[in-house]
């Protein structure tokens, strides 16, 4: 659980909830403290009918067109567009409220904390950021008769003296174009480097001072699925490529681009597409299209960042075990056989651009390892973000995709498992399903008293669908409500 950040109250009733994070939505918090608002175009302000009147507190946003002056100069606001910052006292007006009861019945017992991307920066508060792949700029002094040395000895020892660094290898590509590259830089150039578990290598070389720009693309490779997301590592923010501007520049955002599998076309779960990779060509076909659908995402999000491609450091990515093995070309065949085991549970760094993946020639793609068959990376970069490994008391974790991964334990022991989840939690087989992009209904509040739904969508756009965490949601409602 989070650390509670602040609190809102909501009048007529004096509903109170904790707030888990700044910048946390007026309408999700409503909903989740079970206020019910009217709100029927999906928190994207254009019903205007979540109108509320905020009477203390800290907050931003909240302005419409379709308020009045009056309305604003009286500190009405649309409670999708409002972004809480500290303490609120927020009055639910007659119009905006689905009938009289809405407030006289208690918030929901919550027995979980629902998460949301902003969340990563409370489950990583604290942490020591550390990449693997960073970048140290040095000034040289050129050679002379009484100091000679190589370049590539030059760069070392200046990387020495600066950072203490040494025993570094070098990749030959850096060597190939040093000499020229140095000269150029007036002897003033960026390295970057990786930690290995042999020591430091040097794997790149740029001119001039470009350590602020030292990017890393990471990647969910799911079955039905794929995310990607940009991340500065520099200052250890995450790049919002969703065409958003930032209200705070010191707001954690997470946001990231995505696609379909375009493996599905050959088979809709692991067993299908294990089945076809046995057929001629089958796995380089798979493989193809897996990395065609990796590097339209890597596109969409350097065109939306305005990143350079030469400036991504390196590649991190999760996926199940098949997925995994069919990205890096390794048949599935004996995942599927009895006993059930994969090629390998641990994969070095591949160098990108052997796959295909069209990244500078020094990106190296390092790959969250397998636990078992059907126990992939994916479940693994989950229980390390939910920090569920370090936790006194013992913790369930569910991944539910197109496959199911369940995770039990505390800092002491760990247990796992899987199961078959089907596609439907990512749009398969649900009339109006949808993979969790801009316009998919994610989360759903039922007035129990007169059945009203309350939603709001990924991106609080016009509702086009229904993703797994809207079904999940409804589902709940459904109980809690007794329908």
């Amino acid at each position: 659980m989070p650390k509670k950040f602040c609190k809102v109250k909501f009048f007529p009733n004096e509903v109170e909830i904790d707030i888990y994070r700044k910048g946390e939505n007026l309408l999700r918090a409503a909903m989740v403290a079970g206020v019910h608002i009217n709100a029927s175009c999906g928190g994207n302000g254009s019903c205007g009918k979540c109108k509320v009147k905020i009477l203390n507190g800290d907050y931003i946003g909240g302005l419409s067109p379709k308020l009045s002056a009056d309305d604003i100069k009286e500190g009405y606001r649309l409670a999708c567009q409002t972004r809480i910052m500290g303490d609120l006292e927020v009055e639910i007006p007659i119009e905006s409220q689905v009938d009289k009861s809405v407030l006289r019945r208690k918030a929901k017992e919550a027995p979980a904390h629902v998460f949301h991307a902003l969340d990563i920066q409370q489950l990583v508060k604290g942490w020591i950021i550390d990449p693997t792949v960073f970048k140290r700029y040095i000034e040289l002094s050129p050679p002379t008769l009484d100091d000679n040395i190589s370049d590539l000895e030059r760069v070392t020892r200046g990387l020495k003296e600066k950072y203490g660094i040494e025993g570094i290898s070098t990749d030959f590509r850096v060597i190939k174009k040093l000499a020229h590259l140095i000269r150029k830089a007036d002897w003033k150039v960026t390295a970057t480097l990786v930690l290995t578990r042999k020591g430091y290598k040097l794997i790149n070389l740029e001119e001039g001072d470009v350590t602020a720009k030292n990017y890393s693309i990471v990647l969910d490779i799911g079955t039905t699925t794929i995310f990607g997301q940009l991340l500065n590592l520099y200052d250890c923010k995450i790049f919002n490529c969703s065409g958003k501007t930032f209200e705070d520049p010191d707001e954690y955002t997470l946001a990231e681009a995505s696609d379909y599998n375009a493996q599905i076309s050959y088979g809709e779960d692991v067993i299908t597409r294990i089945v076809f990779s046995q057929k001629p060509g089958g796995l380089k076909t798979l493989q193809e299209a897996v990395i065609k659908t990796i590097n339209g995402i890597i596109d969409e999000l350097l065109n939306i960042s305005k990143i350079d491609r030469d400036k991504i450091s390196h590649l991190v990515i999760a996926g199940n075990t098949t997925m995994t093995q069919i990205l890096l070309g390794l048949d599935p065949k004996y995942i599927r056989e009895a006993p059930y085991v994969p090629t390998a549970n641990f994969i070095p760094p591949v160098r990108a651009i052997h796959l295909g993946i069209n990244v500078g020639e020094h990106v190296h793609m390092y790959i969250f390892p397998l636990v078992a068959s059907y126990m992939g990376g994916d479940i693994v970069s989950g229980v390390l973000g939910s920090g569920i490994f370090q936790r006194e008391e013992t913790t369930l974790y569910i991944d539910i995709g197109t496959n199911g991964e369940i995770v039990l334990g505390n800092k002491d022991w760990l247990a796992s498992c899987s199961c078959s989840a089907g596609p439907a939690f990512e749009g398969g087989g649900v009339k109006f399903g949808m993979r969790a992009t801009k316009g998919a209904i994610e989360q759903i509040s039922i007035n129990p008293t007169t059945f009203e739904p309350m939603f709001l969508t990924i991106g609080k756009q016009k509702p086009k669908g229904i993703c797994g965490s809207g079904l999940i949601d409804a589902m709940a409602e459904f109980l809690l409500t007794g329908i």
